[in-house]
């Protein structure tokens, strides 16, 4: 039995859902998909419920069911993450083997998938394990506030689990039927398949509303009464020191740079993207191999060359960008600050201690206690999976990726049902690959269009001028040996000297 109350357009939500043994709550973050998923396991009461999610997750489920679900069936409840039910070989093997038995003693089986997104790559470990159990689940929910980051082929996967067949038996034949694919050429002119659009929009459009229900965060406030929350975005310009710009500008047109001695090379272009917005943020991050004394790379235990990491400091523009902002800050204020880089985190711990400010970290392997007791909380932009931090509203960008997945959950961390207002302020370095990052996630831009094929041409071009240059070098080497042969055998030695 529900013990809470449910919303009424969650309770639409349910009414849809207990139509098809598979379904798809899409609702944007804090608008509420958990409460629902309960409903619909009330009203099936299965015999095993199997709900599938990220390791931070378990706890928040564990404790929602505890506090919105009262068992009066018998039900035994498994809540397992990713990682544990597909990582390894045996885990897959342990788990079919669990549905497989359950399917033969006619148990009826309730299977959840939260973060649904994280099996959108049809050909990764955990979205083919997922799609594997759809025979032996009685019903399904997959449950993402971003079920379609950048284009429709990302739905494949996800109503594989849901629905298998609705769009298609295989991908081809999804692929046959809804997407425009053409070449392009890559690396070395290669050529290879790729989307050019997309096509029978009516089609597919029809097909994903009927299996899944999907609603903002503003509309879900609209419908309940409130007022919807208000966004106020801010950009801060970051002015490159002429030190700090002629590395970076050295790295992006000539693709490598001498930083402290130590030489930077960037082979491909992810990495480039990635070195120019370390050397924007004050850093960079310098890989080398590690060699013996006859100059041969030291192999791990599986044969691959072992290598160290440096960080070496390059300028501290942003860092002091971010100071003044949290100077005019009052303390008494919560505010959440974003990164990318571990030992980012580092360098804006020590500035706010000495501001005064006290300090929690959200990040990989760092524990946290989901308690917001402290004036601002540095979070690592692909940490706080299930972390509420609404008590901020004011959300920092000091550094993020690409990924438009990995921003739209980051920003809704300080959003709650009862928000009125989310500021976000975004540090961008000016006239830097923080630009073209920014215009990527914020509009929602194909990050290989807007910034690999940029960056691309730059590499193609740097090449080429360095082809030219060792061409006329070579000419100017013929000419002036072709001159020297022409003179007398005196001054062609002298003018050889």
């Amino acid at each position: 039995m529900l013990k809470t109350e449910i919303r009424p357009y969650q309770l639409k939500h349910v009414q849809k859902a207990l139509r098809y043994p598979g379904f798809g709550f899409f609702g944007e973050q804090r608008s509420g998909k958990t409460l629902p998923s309960l409903a619909v396991v009330d009203q099936r009461k299965p015999d095993i419920l199997v709900i599938v999610c990220p390791l931070k997750a378990i706890k928040v489920w564990r404790k929602q069911i505890k506090e919105h679900l009262q068992i009066d069936w018998k039900c035994t409840i498994y809540t397992v993450h990713y990682e544990a039910f597909s990582r390894s070989k045996q885990d897959r093997a342990r788990w079919r083997r669990y549905y497989r038995k359950w399917r033969d003693q006619g148990k009826t089986v309730f299977t959840i998938v939260d973060e649904a997104h994280r099996i959108k790559k049809r050909g990764s470990y955990q979205s083919r394990m997922v799609r594997s159990i759809t025979p032996y689940s009685t019903w399904r929910l997959a449950l993402t506030g971003t079920p379609i980051a950048q284009g429709r082929e990302d739905a494949w996967a996800i109503f594989d689990f849901i629905m298998p067949g609705v769009l298609g038996e295989r991908y081809d034949a999804f692929e046959n039927e809804y997407l425009e694919m053409g070449t392009r050429r890559g690396k070395g002119g290669r050529e290879y398949r790729a989307i050019q659009g997309y096509k029978n929009d009516e089609k597919f459009n029809e097909i994903f509303h009927r299996y899944s229900a999907r609603i903002t965060l503003r509309e879900a406030q609209r419908e309940a009464g409130r007022a919807a929350y208000r966004v106020r975005k801010r950009v801060v310009k970051v002015e490159l020191t002429p030190g700090t710009r002629r590395i970076y500008n050295e790295l992006s047109e000539k693709l490598e740079t001498v930083v402290r001695r130590r030489k930077v090379n960037t082979p491909m272009v992810l990495t480039l993207v990635s070195k120019l917005q370390q050397i924007v943020g004050g850093y960079i991050i310098h890989t080398e191999t590690l060699r013996d004394e006859e100059g041969l790379p030291i192999l791990t235990s599986r044969g691959n060359p072992k290598k160290s990491k440096t960080i070496i400091p390059i300028g501290r523009e942003k860092i002091v960008e971010l100071v003044r902002l949290l100077e005019e800050y009052p303390r008494r204020k919560k505010l959440v600050i974003c990164v990318q880089y571990r030992h980012e985190i580092d360098r804006i711990a020590r500035r706010l201690e000495r501001l005064g400010r006290t300090y929690k970290i959200l990040a990989g392997g760092i524990p946290f206690d989901g308690i917001f007791d402290v004036d601002t909380v540095i979070l690592q932009i692909r940490s706080g999976e299930a972390v509420d931090l609404g008590d901020a509203d004011t959300y920092i960008f000091y550094s993020w990726n690409y990924s438009y997945i990995n921003f739209e959950q980051s920003r809704f961390r300080i959003l709650k049902f009862t928000s009125r207002q989310a500021n976000y302020i975004f540090l961008v370095g000016k006239d830097t690959v923080d630009e073209d990052i920014y215009e990527a996630v914020v509009q929602k831009k194909n990050l290989a269009e807007l910034i690999c094929d940029k960056y691309r041409r730059k590499r193609e071009s740097s090449r080429r001028r360095k082809v030219h240059e060792t061409v006329e070098a070579r000419r100017g080497d013929r000419k002036r040996t072709s001159k020297a042969s022409s003179l007398s055998p005196d001054r062609a030695q002298t003018t050889a000297r």
